[in-house]
């Protein structure tokens, strides 16, 4: 009786998809940095934690060449609007950008990712 034989040959493109991915990274970090500062604008306003409009204006975004991004500010009362105060109720515009948001911050994700 006869077998066949079959050879197969398997090539590795870890290393081609690896670098697609890490070139996408630092564009999917960009948009999802540039998104969220938006969003916390936006928050800010929705939840009338405005009135000179300087926190609004402060929050920026750095990523230090890294693949960490920070979202933030420096205004020193920044954490009292954040968490409140005993006279203050908290208005959590960093938490409600986390959390308001995610199916727009997937969807910039998938298209970094479908772009690779």
């Amino acid at each position: 009786m006869a077998q066949d034989v079959v050879a197969v040959q398997v090539i590795s493109h870890v290393d081609e998809v690896w670098q697609a991915l890490k070139g996408q990274e630092k564009i999917a970090l960009k948009l999802l940095s540039e998104a969220m500062i938006n969003n916390a604008k936006l928050e800010i306003t929705v939840m009338g934690a405005v009135d000179t409009g300087r926190l609004r204006r402060s929050i920026e975004g750095d990523d230090n060449g890294t693949d960490t991004a920070y979202v933030g500010t420096n205004v020193e009362y920044a954490p009292y609007v954040e968490y409140g105060t005993s006279r203050m109720a908290a208005r959590p515009y960093l938490k409600n950008t986390l959390m308001n948001y995610t199916d727009e911050y997937k969807r910039i994700l998938e298209g970094c990712l479908q772009n690779s």
